[in-house]
């Protein structure tokens, strides 16, 4: 099939298989503290699948109520995701495709056992559904209205691993401050599949999606100059502080975190229909309106995050994650403008906007004031050129230049900002040139 930009080729509809039973986990029963019901293993499974197997080039049509019966699989290739005719073109095959499936459960529904035989679809179907029928005359119909594609996150879901382990130990750092299990560093996996910068149609931002509103109920600021949903370590507090209410309040962690995605008052308004904080029974019974595909899956999109991230080798084997955020924090000392805290910390402009995203682009082009005490990060190394040093109490330029073999002369051209007499405080950073910076010894 051609689009304007270019041609992309759909697979013949492959069938696909219900799932075995055959948990890569060996049927636990919880994750860490994270209860996992046997009800909810099928489903786990499939999410572990789609984020390790499935490809983002391989769409599965399946049952919404039960997403591990993956009916069809239709492989697509060569999509051009900025032509916009060939994204047409594929949403046309691929609702072409669903149609093939629905018209395979009318018939089904209409001739019963008669149609089991007419083509491998039918017989997959009536085989998968038919003992279902004696309780449910009408399960043709009823899942033939709930189909649903679901594309492969393979690709995607390995990018945001390695993104992880950028984050991983200050966010950790943060979760164990908070009394949360070590585990919930791993719920950003699908949310924003670790990505600091990401935003959602809704209003969502940053790494953990916050809401404006929720943002501010857990102490953030969001102003025309800084929003600190970007930054990932003020973020974590925030999410922190919520799934901490939403334990407190529901008594455990499947609501907790299913609430993070369906609203506190969304699971309460379940609690209060059902009359129970038993997850499984939300999760199997609770129809409301807003309950729809995502709220019901995120607790199991969760566990399979944290099985996948437990041990990512086993999914992906040859898999590399990037090097550790390092940074300084300086607080600053007064109030001064925006765009002199980098000079004055001696690193670049660009090095500074990456490590303090809390501060929003129009905050430089207006030049804002941050106020004292105002806490920033500061790299360790802020380009290939230079490398950060911060100042112990005691050290002299002296030492400091004996230390990474330069001469104090180069250490002042590198820092103006020391001024006469060498002033040099606790804290403060030196930038050093990196060609130059080895250190002979610890200080």
């Amino acid at each position: 099939m051609r689009g304007r930009g270019g041609t992309f080729s759909l697979f013949g509809a492959l069938l696909g298989s219900l799932w075995s039973g055959a948990l890569l986990y060996a049927q636990a029963q919880s994750i860490g503290p994270f209860p996992l019901p046997p009800e909810l293993e099928p489903t786990v499974q499939f999410w572990v699948q789609v984020f390790t197997q499935y490809s983002g080039q391989q769409a599965l049509i399946v049952d919404a109520e039960a997403p591990h019966r993956v009916l069809r699989i239709v492989v697509v290739e060569g999509v051009d995701p900025m032509d916009e005719a060939t994204q047409r073109a594929v949403r046309s095959a691929l609702e072409a495709q669903v149609a093939q499936v629905q018209a395979a459960l009318d018939d089904l529904d209409r001739r019963g056992a008669e149609a089991a035989e007419q083509s491998p679809q039918h017989r997959w179907l009536w085989q998968v559904y038919a003992p279902e029928r004696a309780s449910r005359p009408f399960v043709f119909r009823e899942v033939r209205d709930r189909l649903r594609i679901q594309w492969g996150h393979k690709e995607k879901f390995r990018q945001a691993l390695q993104r992880m382990y950028r984050f991983l130990p200050h966010i950790r750092a943060v979760l164990t401050a908070e009394g949360l299990p070590p585990e919930i560093a791993y719920l950003p996996l699908i949310e924003s599949g670790y990505h600091p910068y990401a935003a959602s149609f809704a209003g969502a931002r940053g790494l953990w999606q916050l809401m404006p509103a929720t943002a501010r109920k857990m102490g953030l600021t969001l102003d025309s100059w800084v929003d600190q949903r970007l930054d990932p370590l003020y973020a974590t507090v925030a999410a922190a502080r919520y799934l901490k209410q939403a334990y407190a309040e529901f008594g455990n962690w499947p609501l907790a975190i299913t609430s993070y995605n369906h609203g506190l008052e969304g699971i309460r308004r379940a609690v209060r229909e059902l009359g129970t904080t038993d997850y499984v029974r939300v999760w199997r019974e609770y129809r409301g309106p807003l309950f729809g595909f995502a709220s019901r899956n995120f607790y199991p999109e969760f566990l399979a995050a944290v099985l996948i991230a437990g041990t990512p080798d086993r999914y992906f084997p040859d898999f590399r994650p990037d090097g550790v955020w390092e940074f300084a924090t300086y607080v600053v000392p007064q109030e001064m403008a925006l765009r002199d805290l980098p000079e004055r910390l001696g690193v670049s402009l660009t090095a500074f906007i990456q490590h303090n995203p809390q501060f929003l682009l129009p905050a430089y082009f207006r030049n804002v004031r941050v106020a004292a005490g105002t806490a920033v990060r500061i790299p360790l190394q802020d380009s290939a050129d230079t490398v950060v040093h911060i100042v112990r109490p005691g050290e002299t330029l002296a030492a400091i230049a004996r230390l990474y073999r330069v001469r104090v002369d180069t250490l002042r051209e590198w820092n103006p900002a020391l001024g006469a007499g060498d002033r040099l405080r606790p804290g403060m950073p030196l930038r050093v040139p990196s060609a130059e910076a080895t250190p002979a010894s610890a200080p």
